[in-house]
């Protein structure tokens, strides 16, 4: 399971949406648990992950693990899967977890 700072995706939401770091199983999952964010409508979905992309183009690589993190957001955000909720649009990522 891969992770995703948790405080990173609250300030991108910027009170637009509801992060889980996990617990929702999507479809074809066959029980297994995700994160997930959560939205009223379409707009705020393009609005955080354009808040998601800003913020992360930002963030140097870190020092001790290599990693950067634009590419780990790219791998986020590739892997995101959505579904409706009635009123509203969930936004899950399979094998992610938020910290």
């Amino acid at each position: 399971m891969r992770t995703f700072p948790l405080d990173t995706i609250e300030q991108c939401l910027n009170g637009d949406g509801e992060a889980r770091a996990d617990g929702y199983s999507g479809r074809g999952m066959y029980g297994k648990t995700c994160a997930t964010v959560t939205f009223d409508s379409l707009p705020e979905a393009f609005q955080f992950f354009a808040r998601l992309g800003e913020y992360t183009a930002g963030v140097p690589m870190d020092e001790e693990t290599y990693e950067d993190p634009s590419l780990i957001m790219q791998e986020l955000v590739g892997s995101a899967q959505t579904d409706s909720m009635g009123r509203g649009i969930v936004v899950y990522f399979p094998r992610w977890t938020f910290n």
